[in-house]
């Protein structure tokens, strides 16, 4: 650990790490590194000012082998200054070689050194931090920083590649909150956030995107998911512009329907059609792309009930059509919508009604909605049914309901759902899922696991 550690590597850019910190192994380190550098960057901390003032003119030696040195306080491992063995003895050594422009003393000012290593750095440079105290601290800190500020450079890259090709009225915009897109109302923002208006303005968008290496998700309407405080790192497309809201019946009975309709007024404008098979979708909160790739249920029917075909555009931007015999379609899932974005979908209606008699039907199961669901806002289910038995009757057992982090809440009237008692926020839902898990695991025996999506992230690496 810490031998010649490669921390960061990419077509412009080589940092290592190494704990080097004798003369001699800083020599072999950076004779190894200069036969592969373009040039050669060094962050020196020295170790012990007892080693220094013995070594200081060895040190000296080796690190001129570098196109820059960059000095750090000495570490004291536990040492009292002495005479000579100072950071500044370093300096003077150095000075003393015939190259004073390329030696940096940060000694005293070691929160400077990321910028003027940022400033320095040029393509085909290998910059190495050398040392055996607590340099590795500062090398992890700086690749991350250097990160974040490559991935900003590579989002503004994308961002004006995009708009060259998207009309001016296309919503395109940074930083876009999207908790208020959600039904839980948490969450933090997406990197870049785009509403497409046509099929080739979606392809535009996805094509750039596979281009330039950029992760694409996709929001409907933002149920059955929570969004961490810190946002999605990545391009969120949503299909929300009205063009996507198609309910238009067919010569042959079906009924074409864009993946951004919501279910809500599909249902409406199916009871106007006097069209029955799909009044069970009137209370779930999704729009009709999402209701496709999670096979949306409720009332005992299921989405794909009254699928035919579904038209999707594959993230490459190819578009293609699926029978609903050639789709993978299960509890809270549909393989092919996993790496596709669904366009719409034909669905056939299982017979014909008067009006009056669909909404009858709707109200019942409002009725029933209203009396077994909470109506703050929440995601849904958080929990898949364990085997056997259903998640809210496990979690109520365990005397979870009303259970709390901070304005996050386990619904008194379904112990299922976490609710949003105002103000919560991403990591206070994360908690209490946490705490759920842990109490039901503890009491019960029983390891829940999520049904809503965390979106962006995976449930693993957060439980």
């Amino acid at each position: 650990r810490r031998r010649q550690t490669l921390l960061h590597s990419s077509s412009t850019l080589a940092i290592f790490e190494d704990y080097a910190h004798h003369p001699t192994e800083i020599t072999a380190l950076l004779n190894t590194l200069r036969r592969h550098a373009g040039r050669l960057l060094v962050v020196f901390q020295p170790h012990r000012y007892t080693r220094t003032a013995q070594f200081k003119v060895e040190l000296a030696a080796a690190l001129s082998l570098a196109e820059q040195v960059f000095l750090l306080d000495v570490y004291a491992a536990s040492e009292l200054p002495v005479a000579g063995g100072h950071t500044r003895d370093l300096v003077a050594e150095l000075a003393k070689l015939g190259h004073p422009g390329k030696i940096s003393d940060f000694s005293g000012s070691a929160r400077k050194l990321g910028a003027a290593l940022q400033h320095e750095l040029r393509d085909g440079d290998t910059l190495v931090f050398v040392g055996a105290g607590d340099i590795d601290v500062a090398a992890h800190a700086f690749v991350a920083a250097h990160r974040a500020a490559e991935g900003e450079k590579d989002w503004a890259r994308f961002v004006a590649a995009v708009r060259a090709r998207l009309a001016a009225t296309v919503k395109l915009t940074e930083n876009e909150l999207l908790g208020p897109k959600t039904t839980m109302r948490v969450g933090g923002p997406a990197r870049v956030y785009a509403e497409p208006t046509t099929e080739e303005e979606l392809q535009t968008l996805l094509q750039i995107a596979r281009e330039q290496g950029r992760r694409v998700l996709l929001l409907g309407r933002g149920s059955n998911l929570v969004v961490p405080d810190e946002g999605v790192d990545g391009l969120v497309i949503s299909l929300a512009h009205p063009n996507w809201q198609t309910f238009a019946p067919q010569a042959d009975g079906r009924v074409w329907v864009g993946a951004g309709l919501r279910l809500k007024n599909l249902c409406g404008l199916a009871t106007k059609a006097g069209l029955q098979g799909f009044e069970f979708m009137e209370g779930i909160p999704a729009s009709v792309g999402g209701a496709l790739r999670m096979n949306a249920g409720a009332m005992n029917g299921w989405t794909f009930d009254v699928v035919d075909e579904v038209q999707v555009m594959t993230l490459a931007g190819e578009k293609r059509i699926f029978q609903k015999a050639e789709l993978h379609v299960g509890y809270r899932h549909c393989t092919e919508l996993e790496t596709t974005v669904a366009l719409g979908a034909y669905l056939r209606p299982l017979g014909q009604a008067e009006a009056q008699v669909i909404k009858q039907q709707i109200e019942t199961y409002q009725k029933k909605r209203q009396e077994s669901q909470p109506r703050e806002p929440s995601a849904g289910c958080i929990f898949k049914n364990p085997p056997g038995t259903s998640a809210g009757k496990v979690i109520d057992a365990c005397g979870l309901k009303g259970a709390r982090v901070g304005d996050a809440e386990v619904s008194s009237v379904h112990a299922n759902f976490i609710v949003n008692r105002g103000q919560a926020t991403g990591a206070e839902v994360l908690a209490l899922v946490r705490k759920i898990r842990a109490e039901v695991k503890a009491r019960c025996g029983i390891t829940l696991e999520p049904e809503v999506m965390l979106f962006g992230q995976n449930w693993k690496d957060v439980l």
